[in-house]
């Protein structure tokens, strides 16, 4: 009874070690390609007001 209750505990353990890497890992990736994107957007409009550069 007290090794299966120790490999829940372990399992749980192991669970939130991965739940917690595939999060930062998301915020990570989301911070990256929220700037590029922000950046994209920002050249898209100033092509549809007129303002843009030449170089897309």
């Amino acid at each position: 009874m007290m090794k299966r209750r120790l490999a829940l505990g372990q399992s749980m353990t192991e669970y939130a070690i991965i739940v917690a890497l595939v999060a930062i890992s998301g915020i990570t990736a989301f911070r990256y390609f929220g700037g590029v994107q922000r950046s994209q957007m920002a050249a898209i409009t100033q092509e549809l007001a007129g303002q843009g550069t030449n170089d897309i």
